[in-house]
């Protein structure tokens, strides 16, 4: 087995038994667990001589390795995956393709065209959920409290953009440039996995991969026993008499600034104290029950929704239906029936 791949081979294996703890009990870990999983097989693949029919199936699994990024960053930075029967339907083709591609190729001599344009339209599959994923990675950065994820949002946009330029994009567009992307890609792999290596020994891996907290009381609580430190008693005085969650738009430097704090100093009291992994979420838990409120009380039972939307800072209708229905399991005009007042939209 050549040196780099039996060293990339190495940094997998411990990778998969660093993780395997984690990946027993979260999605994000096990999302990860299976994308180094399917790294190993293409390691494997590469480094030894495999029968045909063998290295056809590795094939496949080689195919499976970024739709299982993106279902990691989709659990990890998104914290949700789309519903089951969508992702196993995207695993099957960008498996399936490469398969039927090769298998029209090499065993029923079908027309290289048939075969090139099944080919082309996995690799299409796979550059669109290469580009989602990286979308994800940058996507409410700024909103993001939990701080190995966010050291781990740039590692892996970085890492994940100079892979593709160099390696899949050399590959597909340069003239004879597939040879070139197998050369670097030798080096690019155990470069990474080293990388990933250290990442997880630095970081608070508990902090990138513990499950979504369950939604916290409506008067948010310091979660810790200890004293709270002086600077969460000004933080909730501006959210619960100042009522900054009311504007729009409002965004965590402004916050830090009506509270005179650093903003790293407040992503730390709104994560480890109170319990929020996004600033979003801190801000719509004051805004619903503000809104839960208003809904249920007679004198605003004239009041339409869309008024009490954007007054509690919501900035349309579609954005508040979505948090209410997510926070209180039924619509604002259900919540509003259900407290007996009429129904005004």
């Amino acid at each position: 087995m050549p040196a780099l791949h039996a060293f990339a081979l190495g940094q997998l294996l411990l990778l998969l038994a660093l993780l395997w703890p984690a990946a027993r009990q979260g999605v994000a870990a096990r999302c990860f667990w299976l994308l180094l999983l399917a790294l190993t097989a293409e390691v494997l693949r590469l480094a030894l001589p495999w029968p045909g029919l063998l290295d056809w199936l590795l094939t496949g699994l080689r195919a499976a390795i970024p739709s299982l990024f993106w279902l990691f960053c989709l659990a990890t930075f998104a914290e949700r995956l789309p519903p089951k029967r969508v992702y196993l339907s995207v695993l099957s083709v960008v498996v399936l393709l490469p398969w039927l591609a090769r298998g029209l190729s090499e065993w029923f001599a079908a027309g290289t065209a048939l075969a090139d344009g099944v080919g082309y339209l996995g690799q299409g599959v796979e550059f669109i959920l290469l580009g989602h994923a990286l979308w994800v990675l940058v996507r409410q950065w700024r909103h993001d409290l939990v701080e190995a994820r966010r050291r781990w949002r740039w590692f892996l946009l970085g890492s994940s953009a100079l892979w593709i330029v160099s390696v899949v994009i050399a590959e597909q567009l340069i003239p004879g440039g597939a040879a070139w992307a197998q050369q670097a890609n030798q080096w690019l792999l155990p470069v990474w996995l080293l990388a990933c290596n250290m990442q997880l020994l630095t970081a608070h891996t508990a902090g990138l991969f513990s499950p979504v907290a369950v939604p916290v009381s409506p008067s948010p609580a310091p979660q810790s026993a200890a004293e709270p430190p002086p600077e969460l008693a000004r933080l909730l005085a501006q959210m619960q008499q100042q009522h900054s969650y009311r504007t729009e738009g409002l965004t965590l430097a402004a916050l830090a600034q009506q509270v005179s704090l650093p903003q790293y100093r407040l992503r730390q009291l709104i994560n480890s104290e109170l319990g929020f992994r996004h600033f979003n979420a801190f801000l719509n838990h004051y805004r619903i029950a503000e809104a839960k409120q208003r809904l249920a009380a007679s004198n605003d039972a004239a009041t339409p929704i869309l008024n009490i939307a954007l007054e509690v800072g919501f900035g349309s209708l579609s954005t508040f239906n979505k948090a209410f229905r997510d926070d209180a399991g039924m619509t604002p005009s259900d919540y509003r029936r259900q407290h007996n007042a009429p129904n005004t939209v």
